[in-house]
């Protein structure tokens, strides 16, 4: 059975191995979730931007028992975080994140979850089950009540930039129980990824099933039960859901025009640091990477488009110091970024 992840899995037989071999390294997790954003498009912070995160108490982060560990970026902000479960998951807390009354219970083997810069969570409950297994949430997106079942191996929800859910949204990745063929005995209801677009919002109590592929400016009507594609650009809804109206867009604010959503609005405040901080992420394409270590160099080629003749200066500087892996794993990222950027949008 052909997996989602062998698109680019492939492509990086060097990155692959990597976090083969080294399964429960964080750099390399977090790097494996920046691949997996390139399939929307959307912005989370190069490796660099996290640091260890030490709770003050257990009213911000509550690990219990779990051998989890958490990462943050500048100025995110836990409170009633619970993280239960044996597994040996990373969680990275972007940017002016917010996470409130978050509960996560992990059982995966190996799960990666990401708060993209200045996303807002609230009221969550998110299970991480099975082998190797990820969330991962772009910059600016909005969850006010949401439960996420991400379960089997190699299972993972994406949820794409500024992205906008009501409240009551379920979205899971498996049956949770085995639906098999009687003359061949062989299970025929395997799990399926999740993966949301760049700006897209979902209703009050939609379901999201596994395999559902939602394309960026979509709406999802209350309700709603999805599966398979929900086209761009279109308002969809119904049991299960299909296109209603094609041609549309939508904008966190009531007004009467596109041209006036662009005024200043109180609702704008996140939006806008969401835009500034893509600008940062991108702008890395500009700066030097010269002195990196490997792994951050190369979650700034996962992050930004840098100059191939840039990449190729690394590359053979790392050759010269007989880091050939090292250089390998580089070359991977930057042609994981390069099919992205050049990719039909």
């Amino acid at each position: 059975m052909t997996h989602p992840h062998d698109h680019w899995r492939g492509a990086a037989p060097h990155f692959t191995e990597r976090l083969a071999e080294h399964p429960d390294d964080p750099a390399l997790c977090y790097l494996h979730a920046q691949a997996l954003m390139l399939q929307v498009k959307g912005h989370i912070e190069p490796l660099e931007r996290y640091a260890p995160y030490y709770a003050p108490d257990k009213a911000t982060l509550d690990l219990r028992a779990s051998t989890t560990t958490v990462f943050a970026s500048r100025n995110a902000s836990l409170q009633r975080v619970t993280v239960l479960g044996k597994s040996k998951g990373t969680v990275w807390v972007g940017e002016n994140c917010s996470l409130s009354n978050v509960l996560i219970n992990s059982e995966s083997s190996f799960s990666t979850i990401v708060f993209g810069p200045n996303t807002d969570l609230r009221d969550c409950v998110i299970q991480m089950i099975g082998g190797r297994t990820a969330l991962i949430v772009g910059s600016g997106t909005t969850i006010p009540q949401g439960n996420f079942l991400v379960q089997e191996d190699r299972a993972y929800i994406l949820i794409g930039d500024d992205c906008m859910f009501s409240n009551g949204v379920a979205a899971r990745t498996s049956d949770s129980h085995g639906i098999y063929d009687v003359k061949t005995r062989a299970r025929i209801n395997h799990g399926k990824p999740i993966v949301i677009h760049n700006h897209v919002w979902v209703g009050r109590s939609v379901n999201i099933n596994k395999g559902t592929v939602i394309e960026s400016d979509a709406v999802v009507g209350q309700g709603a039960i999805t599966s398979g594609l929900m086209r761009g650009a279109a308002i969809h809804a119904g049991h299960p859901a299909k296109p209603l109206r094609e041609g549309v867009t939508w904008d966190r604010t009531m007004a009467e025009s596109l041209d006036e959503c662009l005024v200043v609005h109180p609702s704008r405040t996140r939006q806008w640091n969401h835009i500034r901080t893509c600008e940062q992420i991108d702008s890395y394409a500009h700066q030097p990477i010269e002195g990196l270590e490997p792994l951050h160099a190369a979650s700034r080629m996962l992050a930004a488009s840098l100059s191939d003749d840039v990449v190729s200066g690394y590359v053979t500087s790392l050759n010269y110091s007989s880091r050939s892996h090292d250089a390998k794993l580089c070359e991977d990222a930057h042609g994981l970024r390069r099919r992205s950027t050049f990719s039909k949008a």
